[in-house]
């Protein structure tokens, strides 16, 4: 929309990529914190809870009514803030807007499952999610590999020239820089409940409001 907005009213200053992905930033931002406390609230009344697995530490019998699938609000607000942000005949564009939809339709079937199922061994097998993780990420290094001018050649730090062109391996190479990020955020995002503590994150999300929502 802002890049449709330079074009149509010639705003030069929506032209420029760093405007644009400020707006970006600031949109998902706002729209997530708006959504965040909605979506609690719903998961709450609707019971959509991940179950405990029976051999999982003591520790972890405190998440028991812990509302899961929140990624979705980050999904939706990343997708929104994109929309309306991006230029959409860029294939970068599309490949990264590939990325979220194909991983996280993965977490939502998984996560689906075993609320559905009302256990936590319902949902998707580590093979059989780490197979559609390969499928989608051989995928959109396909989609990108074809119809892109990326080039396929490897470097290394510090060389100038290119140490040899990858060609078709280059999509090998693009699958792990794909797993390799997945398996980055799904890191980040376990470890940051040791970093902010329960009130913290409550305080957050709810403000002054005495009644508290554990959803960590």
């Amino acid at each position: 929309m802002l890049y449709g907005l330079y074009k149509l009213l010639s705003i030069n200053l929506f032209q420029y990529i760093t405007v644009r992905a400020g707006a970006s930033f600031f949109i998902s931002f706002i729209l997530a914190m708006y959504l965040i406390p909605k979506f609690i609230r719903w998961a709450k009344n609707k019971n959509a809870n991940q179950p405990i697995y029976h051999l999982a530490p003591k520790t972890h019998l405190s998440k028991s009514n812990t509302p899961t699938m929140g990624g979705v609000v980050f999904l939706v607000s990343t997708l929104v803030a994109t929309a309306l942000c991006v230029k959409w005949n860029n294939i970068y564009v599309a490949g990264g807007v590939l990325s979220i939809l194909l991983f996280g339709l993965i977490g939502i079937k998984d996560d689906l499952s075993k609320i559905l199922g009302d256990n936590n061994q319902a949902g998707l097998s580590k093979k059989a999610k780490f197979l559609m993780q390969i499928g989608s990420a051989l995928f959109i290094s396909f989609i990108v590999f074809s119809f892109s001018n990326l080039s396929s050649d490897f470097y290394l730090p510090f060389i100038k020239n290119p140490i040899f062109d990858m060609q078709l391996f280059a999509m090998a190479f693009w699958i792990l820089v794909l797993l390799f990020a997945l398996l980055l955020v799904k890191t980040i995002s376990k470890s940051y409940e040791n970093i902010f503590s329960k009130d913290m994150i409550n305080k957050i999300i709810i403000g002054k409001s005495k009644k508290k929502i554990n959803f960590i």
